[in-house]
């Protein structure tokens, strides 16, 4: 039952003006002895930098591995392999930390439309946003008052280059999927062509081309 998920708040160590932190997972692990199932009521993005091990985020289950970046919005129900990924980092933030109204609403991997919660990134841009996280780590652990603004700016950093990936990602696999889209489309048309007189059931052509009968008809509707 839902309501016997483990259901976790942020832990505020610095005081209501400083709702962002950077963990470490071997760290979290500690807190997800008993169920691995859980959900946050604050945003959390995972870096995952060591082991290899499922990842599940709502209804989606990854295959996580190294450089892999995993996205979750409060309340969204996650699990993951703690025996097999056996470390990296989690920034978690609430949105009342930015100060832009709606900002974190706009960002590609937390649409509720979104293509995927999880990312790879190249070894060179995830070393990167690994170091930003360093930082931001730093200037929480000597955190002043007037540090808020600068921890601000390197967490916008960090998600607006995860947004500028994210996109790229998802073009790239919106361009695969219109490819594999007109495949069909030509395969479809010339089995058409030579099958037409003897071959009317969607059926058939669905089952030569192995996809359903209702991917068929939507591929047909929408040409």
């Amino acid at each position: 039952m839902k309501n016997s998920i483990p259901r976790y708040t942020f832990y505020n160590k610095y005081g209501s003006e400083l709702l962002v932190d950077v963990v470490e997972l071997k760290y979290v692990k500690k807190f997800l002895a008993k169920s691995t199932v859980h959900t946050l009521n604050y945003y959390d993005i995972t870096f995952i930098t060591e082991g290899k091990g499922a990842f599940a985020v709502d209804n989606q289950t990854y295959e996580a591995i190294p450089c892999d970046v995993l996205f979750s919005k409060p309340g969204e129900i996650r699990n993951w392999d703690t025996h097999h990924i056996t470390n990296g980092y989690a920034l978690i933030f609430e949105e009342e930390f930015l100060s832009f109204l709606l900002f974190v609403q706009h960002l590609s991997f937390f649409q509720l439309e979104s293509f995927s919660s999880r990312l790879h990134l190249p070894d060179e841009l995830y070393a990167h946003i690994l170091q930003i996280l360093h930082h931001i780590k730093m200037e929480i652990d000597s955190y002043q008052q007037n540090d808020v603004h600068v921890l601000r700016a390197l967490l916008y950093e960090v998600l607006m280059l995860l947004d500028r990936a994210y996109l790229k990602m998802t073009s790239i696999e919106e361009g695969r999927s219109r490819e594999v889209f007109n495949n069909h489309v030509s395969k479809f048309m010339n089995l058409v062509a030579t099958h037409a007189k003897e071959q009317h059931s969607v059926q058939y052509y669905a089952d030569k081309l192995c996809i359903t009968p209702n991917y068929l008809n939507e591929m047909i509707t929408s040409t």
